[in-house]
């Protein structure tokens, strides 16, 4: 058999969000403390109801200093809102602030916009485009819009267009229960660089609404857990032939892609990265991850495959991520967690495999924002917000 061949160890991110195998892994009781926390939080939300869901949510946030677990709040379910305890929406209202900090690539977010003709570094504010749910949901009102809308003018004239930006997507929604002051938003919509509108883009946003994918219908297998249970004895062995060389030399091979998260569509397969035991280096294609938040996913989302001393090697990267001081760095790994399993996972491949035009149909009102991508859509929202729970998580020393 395979496994009398070859070692193998599952995504860490799963021992993450098991307190007794962590237990087995970790001697540290500060990390093992953190991670019992979020097990449990992870495991109330799986069944839970609204108001209990937003709560444990919110108690998520609240378990990590300076709104490291924050961004969860943008993929909590729309419809759970408007009937949101009132502790809950001062709880959403205090993280505002730090939610309007964060900028992320449009692409990230957007399925249509991953074509060469997009601008790849064009920025957004994805709280903004949340904004009329949370103003009909009387999480923020008409006197904090006119501050948003005073933020983003200020951000403007220094040049940073994303806040402005998102903004201008969000006016033209059919719908948006906004009430913004109309000489402020001119001067916005002014500011905005014209060629992030371009008609390219919006051409290949209409052609990605209207194809009929023949990759459609895919069954989403554990989308959201355990990711271990989808592996394929029979193709991890012919992987790990094609790496012979690689693990001869005592190299391992990381899987990961959507093979291992349960949605992969004909022709989709195993991504794969070579870890070099010798120097702890991760390369992807030849080329080398030198960024600490480039190799976060790579560790603990993947699959560990090697001739031995797989667990040695595994722990031994998973723990410098335990340890890292710089509070920034630290930010951007959890962000690459979330771009991984949420964004370029379930957003981009799962739901538009499994649901194909009918996921367009759902979300087509929302094209002008985002090529009408599945973060509208309830079902993923929910999935996100529990995928969140479980894997987005890198406790500290």
């Amino acid at each position: 058999m395979f496994y009398n061949v070859y070692e193998w160890q599952k995504p860490f991110c799963e021992v993450l969000n098991s307190p007794g195998e962590f237990r087995q892994c970790f001697t540290n009781e500060v990390l093992r403390c953190q991670v019992s926390e979020r097990s449990e939080l992870s495991a109330t939300l799986s069944h839970a109801k609204p108001a209990a869901f937003l709560a444990a949510t919110q108690r998520l946030v609240e378990s990590a200093p300076d709104d490291r677990y924050a961004r969860i709040l943008l993929y909590v379910p729309l419809e759970y809102l408007p009937q949101a305890p009132e502790p809950f929406k001062d709880f959403y209202r205090s993280k505002m602030p730090a939610l309007v900090r964060q900028e992320d690539e449009r692409r990230d977010f957007a399925f249509g916009d991953s074509s060469p003709a997009a601008n790849a570094h064009e920025k957004i504010v994805k709280v903004i485009h949340l904004l009329p749910w949370l103003r009909k949901s009387g999480i923020v009102d008409d006197a904090y819009l006119d501050e948003l809308l005073d933020s983003a003018l200020v951000r403007a004239e220094r040049g940073e267009t994303a806040m402005a930006s998102s903004f201008v997507d969000v006016t033209q929604l059919p719908s948006n229960h906004l009430s913004l002051d109309g000489t402020k938003l001119a001067r916005l919509q002014s500011a905005v660089v014209k060629r992030e509108k371009s008609r390219e883009r919006k051409n290949y946003r209409l052609a990605w609404l209207t194809l009929d994918d023949p990759s459609s219908n895919v069954r989403l297998t554990n989308a959201t857990g355990p990711f271990f249970d989808n592996i394929d004895d029979r193709r991890m062995q012919f992987i790990a032939l094609q790496q012979q060389f690689a693990m001869e030399r005592g190299d391992m091979v990381l899987l990961n892609g959507p093979k291992l998260k349960g949605y992969a569509a004909r022709g989709n397969d195993y991504y794969s990265s070579i870890f070099d035991s010798r120097t702890g280096q991760i390369a992807k294609h030849g080329k080398k991850l030198t960024r600490k938040a480039e190799r976060a996913h790579h560790v603990i989302n993947s699959v560990w495959l090697g001739e031995s001393n797989t667990r040695e090697a595994q722990l031994s990267a998973v723990n410098s991520f335990f340890e890292i001081k710089d509070e920034a760095t630290l930010t951007d790994c959890v962000k690459d967690l979330e771009r991984d399993l949420l964004q370029y996972g379930l957003m981009h491949e799962g739901f538009p495999n499994a649901y194909g035009a009918k996921l367009s149909q759902k979300t087509a009102n929302f094209a002008t924002i985002d090529g009408a991508s599945a973060f509208w859509d309830s079902r993923y929202r929910h999935a996100a917000t529990m995928l969140y729970a479980k894997y987005v998580f890198i406790p500290q020393k």
